[in-house]
């Protein structure tokens, strides 16, 4: 998936987050950065660390079911 969908993705579900996931998606996208994005902007690329951030968090720490959630809600979009 390209960083700019999983920005935007990560942006129409913030909302919906838990302020535990909401605090890991803060932390990763604010990790410094010594990578510039080939295909996309600054900001995109941070989000798409945060959801990337959001996704691993709840796979290591075996949250399967809310994972799931988020993952079909990007099948529907």
């Amino acid at each position: 998936m390209k960083a700019s969908a999983q920005a935007k993705f990560l942006q129409q579900i913030f909302d919906e987050l838990t302020e535990e996931e909401k605090d890991i998606v803060r932390r990763g996208r604010n990790t410094e950065n010594h990578h510039l994005p080939k295909n996309s902007n600054v900001q995109e690329y941070m989000y798409a660390t945060a959801f990337e951030a959001l996704i691993g968090y709840l796979y290591l720490t075996k949250q399967n079911k809310r994972l799931k959630e988020i993952l079909d809600k990007i099948k529907l979009m």
